[in-house]
């Protein structure tokens, strides 16, 4: 009796469903969503596609694929990142071109700093301490290591020269100058104008931040407001 008991076969079961898995898809949209924000919204087109062809198979697979809110975020980062990019590059671009201009100013006031305290001087001290001759100084300065790119502005390095000298200082001794440090010697000019000149060369605006570039007989170099350019002097026997 026991031994029919023990060899009954037992009633056969239902095998047990296996556990759902994870869809790799939705994982991937997630992670492609993520990364367009470093890779310029490229990804995030993969990671929409990624993403619809999860949530399809998620929906056809009677539950044994998991991973829809994987999924669904995917979508809608992947979605959203170019709009952010957008959005972000809109905030940033002022304050970025606002310091290429800057960067571009200070260059400026390098190259003019060059004209002023560096070729002027050694060509007046060659010169029994005269100054250049205003209508062909830019040919002069080449004998001084000054080339097209210092004389060009660096916010438009192909548009020419960008800088004019005060012609009433042409072939004047630089020590008779009476106010040096308000005397004009080198200025911001218009492209295309005379190599000098006066006030009439400058620009219509100044090319950079601060105002227009002026190098005066002293040496120094700064930025003047358009509203305070009538303060300059350009006559070299102008009293204090």
């Amino acid at each position: 009796m026991t031994g029919a008991n023990s060899s009954a076969a037992a009633p056969p079961t239902q095998p047990p469903s296996g556990t759902p898995t994870r869809c790799g898809l939705a994982t991937a949209s997630l992670v492609c969503g993520i990364a367009g924000i470093v890779t310029c919204g490229l990804s995030a087109v993969a990671g929409l596609i990624l993403g619809i062809i999860a949530l399809s198979r998620i929906g056809k697979s009677a539950g044994q694929l998991r991973g829809r809110g994987l999924a669904i975020a995917g979508i809608i980062i992947s979605a959203a990142t170019p709009v952010l990019l957008a959005m972000l590059v809109a905030v940033l671009l002022p304050f970025v071109m606002g310091a290429l201009r800057e960067v571009q100013g200070v260059q400026s006031i390098s190259n003019m700093q060059q004209l002023v305290c560096m070729a002027t001087a050694d060509y007046a001290e060659a010169h029994d301490g005269n100054l250049p001759p205003s209508k062909s100084w830019p040919e002069t300065f080449r004998n001084y290591d000054i080339d097209d790119g210092i004389l060009a502005d660096p916010s438009e390095p192909h548009a020419g020269r960008a800088y004019a000298m005060n012609a009433r200082l042409s072939d004047f001794p630089l020590s008779a100058v009476r106010n040096a440090y308000r005397t004009v010697l080198f200025f911001e000019c218009r492209f295309g104008a005379p190599p000098g000149g006066g006030p009439e060369l400058l620009p219509d605006q100044p090319r950079h931040p601060g105002g227009y570039v002026i190098g005066f007989c002293d040496g120094h170099v700064v930025r003047v407001a358009p509203q305070e350019t009538d303060e300059l002097i350009w006559d070299p026997d102008q009293e204090p």
